[in-house]
């Protein structure tokens, strides 16, 4: 699925998750399907293979033929919205007269960067609204039972969504969409999937599909590094806001509690202090959705106020267990328990 996604050939439909191709592609996967012979070359010596592997003229894809694009950017923007072509500027014919393959080809890399941030922009405005607040519990439950193309990446614009939905901030997205505000790519491994900024504090969010004893550390960098050079760099830029991790598993295992339980307690001098990290289930963040989607508009205060309880009760616990406990059952009275 993914592979077919990095084409750039198609979006995923919104109601059975199968692949579609673009509008303004179809002209090039219909050329790609007339032109492209079904049988594979013969490659048993290996100099012809190398050589062909190293030729940057073959295969020449339909994308390098003016018309081609030509017609990929008369499609796209026609199917914009007039917001989207007046951000982007020049017009059509202005575009399309042009017979520079590479000035037509970052025109329409620029006209698809704005439609997918407009796309992104429309679709926080309806998450805040709360209109799609059974769709994300929906999306949960499909993700849960495998009912979704990928699950790793549906998961990752699921929590997005979902706090996008309590919002009160600055909620970015590290992993990327496509026009319709559906996601393409994950996150890359140095960085959190999802980082917030809200008026009294920062927050950085993983979530893992994996499980292991050391499932926070499947990436490039371990959770721990992500939430603690965000405490470094914001120290260092002298905002005194704290800074604290969550990290969504659909099963957590106990070390990696352990681990989080322990950062808690121990100062590192390179992050400037110890790491805030609380752990959660699918199953324990759930809940705390449909509760926050009960009384929205959720304040930062309120979801502050978790995250500071959540420390508290890691510095005073008498160990991982007692915390874990205590973390679940703040999740599952919140927001009610903590300021709501």
């Amino acid at each position: 699925m993914r592979y077919f996604r990095a084409t750039g050939l198609f979006t995923v439909s919104t109601r059975q998750y199968q692949l579609e191709l673009l509008p303004e592609r179809l002209e090039e996967a219909s050329h790609i399907l007339e032109e492209t012979p079904r049988e594979p070359a013969d490659y048993s010596d290996a100099a012809a293979f190398l050589a062909s592997l190293g030729d940057p003229q073959i295969p020449r894809l339909p994308s390098d033929e003016l018309s081609v694009l030509r017609n990929r950017i008369a499609v796209l923007y026609s199917e914009v919205s007039l917001q989207v072509r007046e951000a982007f500027g020049p017009r059509l014919a202005d575009i399309i007269g042009t017979d520079d393959p590479i000035a037509l080809k970052e025109q329409y890399r620029r006209l698809t960067g704005i439609a997918e941030a407009d796309a992104v922009e429309k679709q926080q405005q309806n998450l805040l609204e709360g209109r799609m607040a059974a769709n994300i519990l929906e999306v949960f439950q499909q993700i849960r039972d495998g009912d979704v193309p990928d699950r790793p990446l549906w998961f990752e614009w699921n929590v997005w969504r979902a706090l996008s939905m309590l919002d009160d901030g600055d909620i970015r997205n590290n992993f990327h969409m496509d026009r319709f505000g559906y996601p393409t790519t994950g996150a890359s491994g140095r960085q959190s999937d999802i980082v917030c900024e809200y008026a009294g504090f920062h927050l950085a969010v993983e979530v893992t599909l994996s499980f292991g004893a050391r499932q926070y550390d499947t990436e490039a960098e371990p959770v721990h590094r992500h939430v603690g050079r965000l405490q470094r760099e914001k120290r260092d830029g002298s905002d005194d806001r704290p800074v604290f991790g969550l990290f969504i598993a659909e099963r957590l295992h106990r070390s990696v509690v352990t681990h989080f339980f322990t950062l808690h307690r121990v100062p590192v001098r390179e992050f400037g202090g110890p790491v805030s990290i609380v752990p959660l289930e699918l199953e324990d963040f759930i809940p705390m959705v449909q509760a926050a989607a009960r009384r929205l508009p959720i304040r930062s205060e309120q979801i502050l106020a978790f995250f500071r309880e959540a420390r508290r009760l890691a510095e005073e616990a008498p160990d991982e267990e007692a915390w874990h406990e205590g973390v679940r059952e703040l999740a599952s009275c919140w927001p009610l328990a903590v300021g709501g």
